[in-house]
């Protein structure tokens, strides 16, 4: 094989992750609302969905290259930070968000995150708030509304 079709091939296998990854998030709802109408709790979800997440990311690294787990001491602060903390809490949050209201309404709420990241930044870090963010914005919220407004005539 030349050195284009290598390129091409992982390419694809990028968007097929890509593509398994929204699969999987899409159906994370469903499992979180037959979850607990089984019985478990919020915690208990998320301690599954970190083990799980934990467990195929193990395999997978021993599977690829052990090489790639190496971490220097002074960015574990970081991957504690984001990797744990961010994700138990995200993880929490958007649970309970499925559990008190609708998986449309959790949805919703999810998909404002961006918008929320984006004026953070914008006051946080100074960053320039450009027209296409401006039109992301409004898109967004035009997008919940349309959401919202299909959730009431049901």
């Amino acid at each position: 094989m030349n050195e284009t079709s290598i390129e091409n091939k992982l390419k694809r296998r990028a968007y097929y992750y890509v593509i398994c990854a929204a699969a999987c998030w899409g159906i994370i709802g469903l499992f979180v609302k037959n979850l607990n109408q089984l019985g478990f709790n919020t915690i208990q979800l998320v301690f599954i969905r970190a083990f799980c997440a934990t467990l195929i990311l193990i395999i997978f690294v021993l599977i690829k290259d052990k090489k790639i787990v190496k971490i220097r001491l002074s960015d574990f602060k970081y991957f504690v930070g984001t990797g744990l903390l961010s994700f138990v809490f995200f993880s929490w949050c958007y649970f309970i968000a499925i559990e008190k209201t609708s998986l449309s309404v959790a949805a919703i709420l999810l998909y404002t995150a961006p918008t929320i990241v984006v004026i953070l930044s914008v006051i946080l870090f100074k960053e320039k708030m450009t027209t296409k963010k401006t039109v992301s914005l409004i898109l967004t919220f035009i997008g919940c509304i349309f959401v919202t407004l299909s959730l009431q005539e049901t």
